[in-house]
Formats: C-alpha cells, structure tokens, sequence
C-alpha cells in the first residue's frame, strides 16, 4: 500500500526530473526519447526546449559547412524542427498549473517567422568581466597608484592608517602614542 502512495504522490515527476537532467546536460535526443509518450505540463515543455536547442545545433552546424546545397538543407531542416516545436509549446499553455509566460512566450517566438530565424542564429558569446584591480604594470589603478602617478592607493596596509599614525600590533592590541 505504501508502494503505491509513494509511486503516486511521490515519485510521479521522477521521469521530469530524469528529462530536466539529461536537458542539463546537453543529450537532447535522450530528453526526447525520455519524454516521448508522456504528457503534462512538465513534459510538454521540456520536450519542446529539447528540440528547439536541437535544431538550434543544427542551425550552427549548417553555417560552418562549406557544400551551399548541404548548407541550404541544414539550414532548412532546422527550421522545420523548431516550427515542429508549436504543438508542444501550445500544449504546455494550456497545461501550465501556475499561468507562466515562458512557454507563451517561446509559443509566440516559434509562430513569427522573423523572430524564430532570428533567434535561431547563434549568440556572441558574452564578454568576461574582470574584477579586482590590476596589479604592476597592468592598466588602471594599482599598487603604486592611479596609473602610476606616484599617489598611494589604497593598499590593505594603508587602510587603517590615518594622519599619519601606524596601525595596531598584530596581537590586536592597540599600540600606545605620545
């Protein structure tokens, strides 16, 4: 009896959670192939994603080969697999429990032509941030001051010296003046 409990109340999303993982982890066609027959929310959008990132693969893919006709194909299968993408997005609207807008809005990006293509195309990668300040002979502000003009920066031994006094011991006492 507890086996069925926990097989109902529990352990009902587990093949979610098995598609959300192999979704993670990049094997779209596992997420398929693990979602096929299933239904609900969950399963309608998973599998929806899946194929949208697959043909968005495809659709790199096709811009690296060098054959025109073999590009043309490429191209043209991977739209076709993002618009086979509609029924499920459309499925998962109409499942959604708490009324989300993701799937609207991935249902609204696959139904317009100009927005799918572009969307389809691949992203720049994202510009890296560097943080902290540079250290010697790097640009900026750095040991010796801004741009090396002789002014002291604030270096961790200068951060609690003030008019001129020197900081406490290092046993955390503080030192005694005048």
């Amino acid at each position: 009896m507890l086996d069925q409990i926990a097989e109902k109340y529990l352990f009902q999303d587990a093949k979610f959670y098995r598609g959300a993982y192999m979704y993670i982890s990049r094997d779209w066609s596992s997420v398929l192939d693990e979602l096929e027959q299933e239904e609900g929310f969950w399963a309608y959008y998973i599998r929806a994603n899946a194929r949208w990132r697959q043909a968005q693969d495809m659709y790199a893919n096709a811009l690296n080969l060098s054959d025109q006709a073999r590009k043309e194909d490429q191209l043209k299968k991977a739209d076709e697999i993002s618009k086979s993408t509609k029924d499920d997005y459309l499925m998962a609207i109409k499942t959604d429990p708490d009324n989300t807008l993701e799937p609207k809005w991935n249902y609204d990006l696959i139904t317009d032509d100009n927005a799918r293509m572009n969307a389809l195309k691949p992203q720049p990668a994202e510009k890296k941030i560097k943080f902290g300040i540079p250290g010697p002979g790097g640009s900026g502000e750095g040991p010796e001051g801004e741009k090396n003009k002789g002014d002291k920066s604030h270096k961790p031994e200068d951060l609690d010296r003030k008019g001129g006094q020197r900081p406490g011991k290092a046993q955390g006492k503080p030192e005694k003046t005048g």
